[in-house]
């Protein structure tokens, strides 16, 4: 199982991102919780202020109140957010798991988020998201096709004819 916490530490958390953006998000959009605003807050108040924000900004007729939320946290704009995504260097765990994938040690991957990290190290070993697999450097000629790797999940790589669900029903 790909996950269960790879990229802990990667991205701010819910407690760290309410601390620090709750007073200017609930200025910004005129909103205000009856949370009681307390430091380092555990991650559950992030979802119980967001619901109360939420449901004011529904109350208002916002048409899309969780893009409303998400701009108002800058959480489309922060950097902080793309995790040091890197197209040169990801992290070991990250590297592994791409790796073990394209030497085709994995029978299956499963993801159940989208992972842009792992995505990145997949792309940096030369596992496509569509057409044939890059040239391993160290070869002229092509790797056997991974086709017995399912990579399940939200995610989208798997190496031709190896694909998800749909044809697979993996």
């Amino acid at each position: 199982m790909l996950g269960a916490g790879m990229s802990i530490g990667r991205v701010p958390g819910p407690g760290w991102l309410l601390e620090e953006k709750r007073a200017s998000a609930e200025l910004k959009l005129g909103c205000n919780s009856i949370l009681p605003a307390i430091p380092l807050p555990p991650a559950e108040h992030l979802y119980l202020w967001a619901n109360d924000i939420m449901t004011q900004l529904t109350a208002r007729h916002d048409p899309n109140p969780k893009l409303t939320l998400a701009l108002s946290l800058d959480i489309p704009s922060d950097p902080r957010w793309l995790g040091c995504i890197s197209t040169q260097r990801n992290s070991a765990s990250h590297r592994v798991i791409a790796r073990f994938a394209r030497e085709g040690m994995w029978d299956q991957i499963w993801s159940l988020n989208w992972d842009c990290l792992q995505e990145s190290a997949f792309e940096n070993v030369g596992i496509r998201r569509e057409g044939p697999d890059a040239l391993l450097p160290w070869t002229q000629e092509q790797k056997k096709e991974m086709s017995g790797i399912s990579i399940v999940g939200e995610g989208f790589h798997a190496s031709q004819p190896a694909k998800l669900f749909d044809d697979t029903g993996t």
